[in-house]
């Protein structure tokens, strides 16, 4: 029957420190189980920390590669426009030192024919 106060079931008390130590292992292995995780995500966000600012170097380089290409490009423009006016320019030189030895030419034609009309009129 009934146990008086004061005296303790042996079995019982053996029962309840057994699943007490058993309750403590499992509460430990939890706890390791969380601080693992924990160091874990702790090295995640380190590591997205991490590929963030490399990210952000890349698209800053980008931006500044992009820039100096953009820029080159207005260079490479101007030098064309200065380049194409020097061309007109020198076309235009051209066509007048054509226009004056055209005319030295004739000039010199009708000397020559007025030359040759004289001696054949002296002949």
């Amino acid at each position: 029957g009934r146990t008086s106060h004061g005296r303790v079931d042996p079995k019982a008390f053996n029962r309840l420190s057994e699943r007490f130590v058993a309750s403590r292992k499992e509460n430990q292995s939890l706890k390791n189980v969380i601080a693992s995780q924990n160091m874990t995500l702790a090295d995640n966000q380190e590591h997205v920390a991490k590929l963030q600012s490399e990210l952000r170097t890349r698209i800053d380089s980008e931006a500044l590669g992009l820039r100096q290409i953009r820029d080159l490009q207005k260079t490479l423009e101007t030098n064309q426009r200065h380049h194409d006016a020097e061309v007109e320019k020198l076309k235009e030189k051209l066509e007048k030192v054509s226009e004056t030895v055209q005319e030295g030419f004739k000039k010199n034609e009708n000397e020559f024919q007025e030359e040759s009309n004289m001696l054949e009129e002296l002949h």
